[in-house]
């Protein structure tokens, strides 16, 4: 009852955890980080800079609820705001 005047002022309750907060870039970032790609390989792939990445996976941390790259895409799978992407590099490679 205390904190329900707080619900829309400045994020200080946590936003909703179901992954439809997620920006199209956001979704971006997170579907190279799948594949296992390094923060550092996530930024030249789109390119931008390893900071940016970092600053892009917290706010998809905080959004999903989660700690971690694996928490995170484990959730956005279970949420159904990430597809599994098949190996680029094809099997055995």
């Amino acid at each position: 009852e205390m904190l329900a005047g707080f619900d829309n002022h400045g994020g200080l309750l946590p936003e909703p955890q179901d992954g439809s907060r997620l920006s199209p870039r956001e979704l971006q970032v997170l579907d190279v980080v799948s594949t296992g790609a390094s923060f550092a390989a996530v930024a030249s792939r789109l390119y931008v800079s390893p900071n940016t990445v970092k600053s892009q996976m917290r706010d998809i941390y905080r959004k999903l609820g989660v700690r971690g790259r694996e928490a995170a895409v484990e959730r956005a799978r279970e949420l159904g705001v990430l597809r599994r992407v098949p190996d680029l590099n094809g099997p055995g490679r």
